[in-house]
């Protein structure tokens, strides 16, 4: 694939996300068969609530009831509103607390609050009194490098026997360099100085990974990337990155009131279950890096850590355990190169307790306490399923995941417990994507909190990711004979979550604005080679493609979004201005000055303002260079 194919597909797969937005709020599948569902003999499931979008957490309450988290986020820039719902043991639902920063990530009680994970920060809910009707919320640790569209995100709250509170950060990037997939994500348009920023001081190599220039003047221009640099930024050897006071890619510890806040351990990549075990020892999944961006890596496993104090977990130039310069690891992605050590001198690197198929994508997990339900002291652990292929360099693999497996944590043994057939989609008859296991307080029951539907396409047709709202719910999982003589209560379900469509509007308007700058570097192109050169016409063709690609995601943006907010600043008049510039445009005549270019620049400057953390992490992460003045990026003659 050559450069200039790989920015038209990311070209592509922008306008097809267009494509797929719903219209309207989707029907849950009213379908609630378990045939695709296998359990071992004397096992049921049975659906408990429905209609959630996007839930990524659940616990229970002091109260005894359950507690949900929409997270309010999904891969492919799909929004809902990031709230938190109670589901009482009469069948009720409703909603104890909204407006966070998506997505939530974590739900967890202790002394009676409840902390909640969400986009860099950890606050409380106080479910005790309410002020002027609403539960109020305390901010009691912020500023975390946690990105907006981002990759990876912090993990949820546990408390350990010295009633500390522990939470762990993902990494910024997929293994240290910014690149491509970061631009498809949608963080690094608008936060092109951010960086992952280690715990501890380390020392380069000088290993460069080199870039289409997306977010400059020629998007066909290759650039280098260096570790924990800025994208664009090429490394050298011997240069020292200082330790951050918030690094990325570490896990934290800190006072119940969120005072205290100090680096526990470093080295880890995409943090999601996090708890302390009936052991005393603090436990973490993390997924693996991804075939994917300028230094990816294939088959690398997921795995299942015990934290310890000071250790390092071999992010980004181990795998498991395992270095990162292994045959095993060489990426399949087409941009991205064979990885090299990116640090120089490496700390003694741990070893994981389990190592999970690679892409199963390892999850939430609890542990049985029932000699009634079975396995008692064995962890049941959920596998939301593989992202394939955007997550395996563009290569179909066989599904790996969408199961509950249980682990003995004493021996590292892995086995199935539940699997899911037909994985994923909305066609799937019972749970679709687990991400979380939780066992009641009596541990005869196992809630799985079921994602919902996500299903990745790589076509001649279709590109992007569908995560249609609505899809999601929890299940129940239970030996037959506990409940023998009595009818489970039907389903619950959760009605009125809205797809917050203006966010992924301007993820397709940065996409309009990289378009235009591939158009205007092709009109240039073909003005100097002139009418009589034969690459003229190349270049010609070529802006006018672009003209066409920025026409067909400003049509589908008007035809298929329909969130009020876009009629309210302008968003909606300025697509129709874009269909019409684009549908007229001549395309050897643009000019880096052209009026509609300039407006959309000031739409997306304006709209800047839309994450409250923007600021506050240019302000500890940006370093002097290429993006220390965002006004560089604009085009010049």
């Amino acid at each position: 694939m050559t450069y200039r194919r790989a920015v038209n597909c990311l070209a592509a797969t922008l306008a097809c996300a267009a494509a797929l937005l719903p219209r309207q709020t989707l029907a849950q599948n009213n379908n609630l068969a378990t045939d695709d569902v296998v359990l071992p003999a004397g096992y049921v499931i049975e659906p408990v609530l429905t209609g959630l979008s996007y839930p990524t957490s659940i616990a229970v309450g002091p109260d005894g009831a359950l507690y949900m988290a929409e997270s309010g986020y999904s891969y492919g820039q799909y929004w809902t509103d990031a709230r938190i719902l109670r589901l009482s043991p009469s069948g009720r639902v409703h909603i104890v607390a909204s407006g966070f920063r998506a997505p939530i990530m974590g739900l967890t009680f202790h002394n009676r609050l409840l902390y909640v994970a969400h986009r860099g920060a950890i606050s409380t809910v106080d479910l005790s009194t309410l002020e002027r009707g609403r539960r109020p919320v305390r901010d009691i640790v912020t500023g975390l490098p946690v990105v907006p569209n981002g990759q990876h995100f912090n993990s949820p709250v546990t408390f350990g026997p010295d009633g500390k509170m522990y939470f762990a950060v993902g990494a910024v990037t997929n293994s240290s360099v910014p690149g491509l997939d970061d631009v498809i994500y949608g963080w690094l348009p608008d936060m092109p100085w951010m960086r992952d920023a280690p715990a501890h001081e380390v020392t380069l190599t000088g290993s460069d990974y080199r870039s289409p220039d997306v977010l400059g003047p020629d998007p066909l221009k290759m650039v280098g990337g260096g570790a924990f640099l800025p994208f664009g930024t090429s490394s050298r050897a011997g240069q020292v990155i200082p330790a951050h006071p918030k690094p990325s890619a570490a896990v934290y510890r800190a006072n119940a009131d969120g005072s205290g806040l100090e680096v526990y351990a470093w080295g880890i990549r995409s943090p999601f279950g996090f708890a302390f075990g009936p052991d005393g020892r603090l436990y973490m999944t993390d997924q693996a890096v991804d075939d994917k961006g300028a230094r990816g890596a294939a088959n690398a496993p997921d795995v299942l850590w015990t934290i310890e104090q000071h250790a390092w977990y071999g992010w980004p130039d181990y795998l498991g355990g395992q270095p990162i310069t292994e045959e095993r690891f060489k990426p399949r992605f087409p941009l991205s190169r064979d990885p090299a050590f990116v640090q120089r001198d490496h700390p003694e690197v741990r070893q994981p307790l389990v190592r999970f198929e690679p892409h199963a994508a390892a999850t939430k997990f609890d542990w049985s306490k029932s000699e009634r339900f079975g396995f008692r002291g064995e962890m049941f652990l959920a596998e939301f399923g593989d992202g394939m292929p955007i997550t395996t360099g563009l290569r179909p693999i066989p599904h790996k995941g969408f199961r509950i497996v249980r682990v003995n944590t004493a021996t590292g043994a892995v086995e199935p417990f539940m699997t899911i057939n037909n994985p994923g989609s909305e066609d799937t008859r019972g749970p679709k994507r687990p991400i979380q296991t939780l066992f009641d307080a009596s541990g005869d029951n196992l809630y799985l909190l079921d994602f919902g539907a996500l299903t990745v396409r790589l076509t001649g047709k279709e590109v992007g990711i569908r995560v249609p709202p609505q899809t999601g719910g929890v299940w129940r999982i239970r030996r037959q004979e506990t409940a023998a003589g009595a009818n489970p209560p039907a389903a619950a379900r959760v009605e009125g979550a809205r797809l917050l469509s203006w966010w992924t509007v301007r993820a397709l308007i940065l996409g309009i604005q990289r378009d235009m700058r591939v158009a205007l570097v092709h009109a240039n192109r073909a003005r100097l080679a002139g009418v009589t050169d034969m690459r003229y016409s190349h270049h010609r063709e070529e802006a006018r493609g672009m003209l066409e690609q920025i026409r067909t995601v400003a049509v589908q943006a008007i035809k298929r979004i329909d969130d009020p907010k876009i009629l309210d600043d302008g968003t909606h008049f300025l697509l129709h201005r874009v269909n019409a510039w684009a549908t007229a445009a001549e395309p050897v005549h643009l000019r880096p000055d052209d009026p509609m270019i300039r407006e959309v620049e000031r739409w997306i400057e304006r709209t800047s303002t839309s994450f409250p953390e923007k600021q506050e992490l240019f302000q500890s992460y940006a370093l002097p260079g290429r993006w220390q003045r965002p006004l560089e990026r604009d085009i010049k003659p």
